[in-house]
This record gives structure tokens, sequence and C-alpha cells, in this order.
């Protein structure tokens, strides 16, 4: 935890609307000079922290988090394949994905003011509860604009975001929540990806669908503008996450946007194991009261 994690991508940290130490900070973010929550003032902070953990695993139920324990409630009632699929084969390669709440600023008391959605290391989601995640007929019914976006016109429109994110290395546009970079595209939210892209592509695009099904889901907020809630966010706000790359290999002194090629960031990361883990950071805007 302490040798792999990426400590200086904490910074920038805003304080009062001033920033400090350098970095990136998302331009919709918050630059007030005070703040209020609940009618009590306080001083606006803002930083970029760890908040989660995505997991991609070969292995349903298998958690490397956890130090390769198999997870006993990985199966499900959908049919006999306990929560494996049929997408591999034909250039396609098939993972399940994890999301752990991991607030690292909360368990080491390094920050407060920001609302605390949890404070402890906790199982949040995995994809082999999902019927969906295994069948691309399945998820577009349940997801219908995957109609909107899943096709040759949706991945037209990712072109630019694969240029500008993935090539460029720039803050990905809210608006494109569809796309994810240099990677592919968000929809079909299902595990099967094409094998076209490396496997550290690959594996990343799986975690940015597992982040989009969260919100698509309506169990994860928007934390940018955002100092004394963390409202929820019905698509994927690309401009407030970041990944790190954390095993194997890990990204220790860098961190990267949703989408952004592996060539600037880590493609030799591409390992003998089936299984990665990444460290989902979040901008967040927080108001430190007394």
């Amino acid at each position: 935890m302490f040798t792999q994690i990426c400590w200086s991508c904490l910074t920038p940290i805003r304080m009062m609307g001033m920033d400090f130490f350098g970095g990136d900070v998302p331009s919709a973010a918050s630059n007030d000079i005070i703040c209020e929550c609940d009618g009590v003032p306080g001083i606006p902070f803002a930083t970029w922290l760890p908040r989660e953990l995505i997991e991609v695993v070969s292995e349903p139920g298998c958690s490397p988090t956890l130090g390769g324990t198999s997870l006993p409630f990985a199966g499900n009632d959908w049919g006999n394949d306990n929560g494996k699929s049929s997408m591999s084969g034909n250039d396609r390669e098939y993972r399940n994905a994890h999301k752990f709440a991991f607030p690292l600023g909360e368990m080491l008391n390094m920050v407060g003011g920001c609302p605390i959605q949890a404070n402890e290391l906790d199982l949040l989601n995995m994809t082999e509860w999902y019927p969906t995640w295994r069948d691309d007929m399945l998820a577009a019914v349940v997801f219908p604009e995957t109609l909107i976006f899943a096709n040759p016109a949706g991945l037209a429109a990712c072109a630019a975001d694969a240029a500008m994110t993935g090539l460029a290395g720039n803050e990905p546009s809210r608006l494109g929540y569809f796309c994810a970079g240099s990677w592919g595209t968000v929809y079909p939210m299902v595990g099967g990806v094409s094998g076209d892209n490396g496997k550290v592509d690959q594996h990343s695009l799986l975690a940015t669908r597992m982040m989009a099904l969260s919100h698509r889901l309506m169990t994860a907020g928007r934390s940018i503008g955002n100092r004394c809630s963390r409202p929820l966010a019905l698509t994927l706000p690309r401009d407030q996450y970041k990944f790190q790359h954390f095993w194997p290999h890990p990204q220790a002194g860098s961190n990267h946007y949703i989408g952004e090629t592996s060539y600037r960031w880590g493609s030799h990361r591409s390992s003998l194991t089936n299984d990665t883990l990444k460290v989902v950071w979040r901008w967040e805007d927080c108001c430190l009261r007394p």
C-alpha cells in the first residue's frame, strides 16, 4: 500500500481557490474562496484522492486484492456458467471485474471535510452478479442507449476522443461519457473486449466499464463542484477520475486519465498474469469545517 501508491498524484492541493504543488485540476472544479455546508461555514479544500480499487480477473470470483481468495458469493442463479461466458474466442477476451472501496485518505486520517461514502476497504460490486455482463443482446435490452452508441456512428464520434485524450493525454470531455479514448467504447457494458488492443488497454477498458456500470445503476456520484454531498450521476463523469495501474508492475510515480493510451504510461506492464489491479483516483471538492 505504501510503496506502490503514487503519493505525488495527490497534487495539486487547492485551498480557497489557490493551487499548491502543481498538477492537473479538472476544468469543472470549484474555485470558491469560502464554503458552507448545513449552515456551517468552512474553508474550501480539493485534491485528487484514491477512492476505489478495481480488479480485472480471468477466474470468476478470484480476488487479487484479498490475496487470491475465491469469493464465496461469486456464483449466481443466471445459468450454470458460474460467472463465465462464451465471449472468449473469435478475437475477443472475456474478464470479470470487482470494485472495492479504497478511501485511503480516510483510512490513514489524512483528510477531512469530504462527504464520506466509505471509510474502510469494502467490496462494492462484482460483474459476476450481472447476466448483462456476459450477454451483448441482454445488455442492449437492459441498457437501451447501447443501440445509440455501440454502432459505427458511435465509433466515429469516439475517434476525436481517442486523439485528444488517448494520444495527447488531455482531460476527457464529460460529454463523451460513452467513449474510453484509445481503449475503445464504454458500450456495450460487457466483459468481452476486442483482442486488437494490448492486454493493458483491454483491462483498462473493462475497469472503465465497471465504473460506468456503477454510475448507470445509480450507485456512484459526482464529486466535482459538490462540496457537501455526492449527487448521483447517471453517466460516467470521466473528468473526475484517473486510473493508476497498481498490480502487477505498479505505476508508482504517476496516474492517467480514462482513455489515455498505455503507450504513454505503461504498455510494458502487459504481464503473463491474467489479472490486474487498478487504483481509481477521484477529484474531491470538500469543505473543511470546525
